[in-house]
């Protein structure tokens, strides 16, 4: 795993998850709501991540919020009937 994931997920005290890469992205499946609530707000508490109002949507069903953290994408999704929750890490070239 890139350096950079494993130093985002040390500043957010994320703990140690496995993961698979899917495409581009890292996708660590998380395995409840309440790994899924803690990661979000972790995430919106760090000052140095920031949201991506204009990407991010929240409705009874679903939530895809995203970040923006140096040159990391990072998206948070949840399906909550499904109770399907992952973070998804995406490396942005430049």
């Amino acid at each position: 795993m890139d350096k950079r994931i494993t130093d985002l997920l040390d500043l957010l005290g994320i703990p140690n998850i496995e993961s698979e890469e899917i495409d581009d992205y890292q996708v660590f499946h998380l395995e409840d709501y309440d790994l899924f609530n803690q990661i979000y707000n972790k995430l919106e508490r760090n000052i140095e991540v920031e949201r991506d109002s204009d990407s991010s949507s929240l409705n009874e069903e679903d939530t895809h919020i995203t970040y923006i953290y140096k040159d990391l994408l990072i998206e948070l999704v949840g399906i909550f009937d499904e109770d399907d929750y992952t973070l998804n890490i995406y490396l942005k070239e430049d």
